[in-house]
């Protein structure tokens, strides 16, 4: 009788193993552990690397990417002559489990340590295969013209070397390539051809990836009622193959569509499941990507918050992954929503990061895409100019890309801007560039907003008929493209049930596929007898005498394995005691539980007596508490008339020796008599000053206020006559701007007090030599924005936190008490406005203040 040959069936075993991936994977992963023992056994180390690598690959289609690195380590160690295929083999299938973990550093370095092992074995097919998987590698990192290079070589190297598997990867990767680029047709040419192909193979997991394609390709043309039909295909094929990030990939592209479609609930629902997946199996960079969509969805629900809460936790997830094209996204996101909340500084500090990452990295469609963004903020700033300014740049960048799709975007984004300055005549030649790019990309989207552009230009130059006919083509066309997003609307239901349905099947499936590797773990005799059947087969010339040796051999193994049945029937039958002993314990324990409720009902009866006593105290206090407050406020009340009318009292008598003074210096001839009444009146006027100042900190406090129209010009003139001798003495040139359209309406008291201090502080500190002070106003939105501006002093840096302090004195030209700039922070909060400054020592210094226009104040008098 002849012996068996091990290292054949190894072989065999293996074999089978990877025609079995992407059709069974855990079966597939049965064959490999028997090949691994064998292999042991035989000490047949090539087969053994092989065996370990497929068992690697059977623990990441599961999403165990732990256990199937650990494997490919395995695998790694294994030193094998003639093995240079599996080392290759087991190199790439390294790389993309890194990549899938988005741990891409790790991907790369094995990636190009099989590129250099596939160019020194020299094989066609394995070169296709590591420029294949490289290629994917940079779609992942947006290196798209990059990726296509890789793509081209690896189609070189196949034609010499045929397989349909990878050939059919190779088309895939190219059509996502294009598609991303924004070349649909393209993209079409390819994914067409992968799917004839893989309709005529039994590889499941390309049948998948083709659907996921043409959804994502009909989605990119807004065929949204074929996109979604295409992903629930790929969703149905889910109960045939299940590979964890697939899974991702299928909800997340149903939760796009339903977001670009405004089904933002189904949309949330589908983008939950796909992230409840990627979090379980720690696929960090889907997970990065899927929180940035939920953010979009909430952002468009107008749900600020949850939409920063979303956006901020992508950015962190990107940011420990070193994910900077995720980074520059999740900023370029988080500027939109701020953007949208009208936090306009803070958008601007976002879409400003975005873009200088993305020039970091050389995303030169991103760049674009940050800065026209800009101009987005720029728009709602009302600075026109400067948002034309930054399309331009925007465009200029798109139009060295081959994505016009962003182009078409960014020129109909000009043109809307220049209409919106009335600049007719140059924005019709961007309407007509940008529908002539809508139209070539089948973009129907643009070319629905075009169509408004169109109407507001054809409005705003008066010819009416055209307008109302751009209106209706508008109407037309988002009519036609979301009644099939509609159709999809009325059958919400429908598309939850047929959900929950398939996930019900996915379970039952997962079920199945564990009770049957169950059943081969416990029939591993009638495998061994495939095995010797599958041998038998290849070895059809050996002696009918070692065929009917096996056979018997066969049949003791089959009978062991009814023994091991039997054994196992009895242990559950044991447990099934046990249990039941435990259903008693578990009874008495119930009991227990239940005297135990007994007496937490009763102490909770005492809680509920003593908490009505603490709620009793709780409203006696309440009331003292406002009993109190209402003190304090009389106490106030007395305390602010008091200090008003002092203020005021005292200032009779000042004013009585301001009057002496002035009198004498007629009346009295003694230089030394008119030298003391010269110190009386400056003591008289410091003092005057300074009750002035305490007056208007009683001002800003007043209860009763008038509201009016405010004079600013007239107001501003007063003031300066008040200090006429100063400026005067001093030679300070004045200037006053008023740039206002519409009325002001607001609190003149609360305006003086601000002007009158800043115009003090400007004169007090002003420059020795060719001294100005200039106001300008003008209007920004719905607020007025006062900037008094001067050539004076300037402030030292480190006091110009302080310079509000109330007493608050930061230089020795100081002759004031440290109130001025006080009181003014007290008006302009008081109005509701903002105020900022800006100060160089020995330069000068400039205060702007924005006061809301038509606001009124609380608890004064109209």
């Amino acid at each position: 009788m002849l012996e068996k040959d091990p290292v054949k069936e190894v072989n065999i075993l293996n074999d089978i193993a990877y025609e079995l991936f992407d059709i069974d994977d855990s079966t597939a992963a049965v064959f490999a552990s028997r090949a691994i023992q064998l292999a042991l056994k035989a000490g047949y180390k090539k087969g053994l690397k092989r065996a370990l690598t497929y068992v690697g690959v059977g623990l990441v289609s599961k999403g165990d990417f732990v256990g199937g690195l650990r494997y490919y380590h395995f695998s790694d160690t294994v030193k094998a002559p003639d093995a240079e295929d599996v080392t290759i083999y087991n190199h790439t299938m390294m790389s993309n489990a890194f990549r899938d973990l988005a741990m891409f550093d790790s991907a790369m370095y094995y990636q190009q340590m099989a590129m250099r092992e596939a160019k020194a074995y020299g094989k066609p097919k394995y070169l296709a295969t590591v420029h294949k998987n490289m290629a994917l590698l940079e779609i992942y990192q947006f290196k798209l013209t990059e990726a296509l290079e890789n793509l081209r070589l690896a189609q070189q190297y196949l034609d010499r070397d045929y397989e349909n598997y990878l050939q059919a990867e190779i088309w895939t990767n190219t059509g996502k390539t294009y598609l991303k680029l924004g070349q649909s047709e393209k993209a079409r040419e390819y994914f067409l051809k992968q799917c004839s192909l893989v309709n005529k193979m039994p590889d499941r997991f390309l049948k998948i990836k083709c659907k996921i394609n043409l959804s994502e390709l009909a989605q990119a043309e807004s065929q949204y009622s074929t996109a979604l039909e295409e992903a629930f295909a790929a969703f149905d094929l889910l109960q045939e193959y299940s590979y964890p990030p697939q899974q991702v990939e299928i909800y997340q592209q149903i939760g796009e569509i339903y977001s670009e479609t405004g089904q933002y609930e189904l949309a949330a629902k589908f983008l939950f499941e796909a992230l409840k997946i990627a979090q379980k199996k720690k696929l960090q960079q889907s997970q990065g990507v899927i929180l940035s969509e939920l953010a979009w969805v909430y952002k468009e629900m107008s749900n600020y918050p949850l939409a920063l809460d979303y956006i901020n936790r992508s950015l962190s997830l990107r940011e420990s992954i070193g994910d900077l094209h995720g980074i520059s996204n999740a900023h370029n996101v988080r500027g939109l929503i701020y953007m949208l909340q009208k936090k306009y500084d803070e958008a601007i500090k976002e879409l400003e990061k975005s873009r200088a990452i993305r020039e970091q990295i050389g995303h030169l469609e991103g760049i674009a895409a940050s800065i026209f963004n800009l101009s987005l903020v720029y728009d709602e700033l009302g600075q026109l100019d400067k948002a034309i300014s930054l399309k331009r740049q925007a465009i200029a960048i798109e139009e060295q890309l081959p994505n016009k799709l962003n182009l078409g975007i960014s020129i109909n984004g000009l043109a809307k801007t220049l209409i919106a300055q009335k600049r007719f005549d140059e924005a019709l030649p961007y309407l007509k560039r940008a529908e002539e790019i809508a139209r070539e990309m089948n973009a129907r989207i643009m070319l629905r907003n075009v169509y408004v552009n169109y109407a507001d230009y054809y409005e705003g130059i008066g010819n009416y008929r055209k307008a109302t006919e751009y209106l209706r083509k508008h109407q037309q066309l988002s009519d036609s493209i979301y009644s099939a997003s509609s159709r999809a609307k009325l059958a919400e239901m429908q598309a939850l049930y047929q959900v929950e349905q398939k996930e019900q099947q996915i379970k039952l499936l997962q079920q199945e596929r564990e009770l049957r590797e169950s059943q081969v773990n416990l029939q591993r005799a009638q495998i061994n007898n495939l095995r010797i059947v599958l041998a038998a087969g290849l070895l059809v010339l050996i002696l009918v005498s070692a065929l009917a040796w096996s056979i018997y051999k066969a049949h003791k193994d089959l009978q062991r394995a009814n023994r091991e049945i039997k054994e196992q029937n009895e242990e559950i039958q044991a447990q099934t005691e046990e249990l039941t002993e435990a259903n008693r314990a578990l009874s008495r324990l119930n009991r227990e539980l239940a005297e135990k409720q007994e007496e937490i009902q009763s102490q909770a009866e005492e809680l509920l007596e003593a908490n009505q006593t603490i709620n009793e105290i709780n409203r006696n206090l309440e009331s003292e508490i406002e009993k109190r407050t209402q003190e304090l406020k009389q106490a106030y009340n007395e305390l602010d008339t008091f200090f008003y009318r002092s203020s005021h009292d005292f200032r009779r008598p000042l004013t009585t020796f301001m009057g002496l003074a002035e009198v004498a210096k007629i009346t009295v001839k003694d230089p030394n008599a008119l030298e003391l009444f010269a110190k009386v009146r400056e003591t008289a006027l410091s003092l005057d000053k300074m009750l002035v100042k305490l007056q208007s900190i009683s001002d800003v406090g007043a209860q009763e206020l008038f509201y009016r129209e405010v004079l600013v010009k007239e107001l501003f003139d007063s003031i300066c006559d008040t200090y006429r001798d100063e400026i005067e003495r001093k030679n300070i040139q004045i200037s006053c701007e008023v740039k206002l359209i519409r009325p002001f309406y607001s609190y003149p008291a609360l305006v003086k007090v601000i002007l009158e201090n800043l115009l003090e502080n400007s004169i007090q500190f002003s420059a020795p030599v060719n001294p100005k002070i200039s106001l300008t106003v003008d209007e920004a939105n719905d607020a007025v924005v006062f900037e008094l501006k001067d050539n004076g002093h300037g402030i030292p840096f480190e006091f110009q936190d302080k310079v509000f302090d109330m007493y608050f004195r930061g230089s020795h030209y100081s002759k004031g008490n440290g109130l001025g700039l006080y009181i003014v922070k007290k008006a302009v909060e008081k109005l509701n406005g903002e105020i900022m400054f800006t100060s160089e020592v020995d330069k000068g210094t400039t205060f702007i203040i924005r006061l809301p226009r038509n606001s009124r104040v609380t608890t004064v008098a109209a």
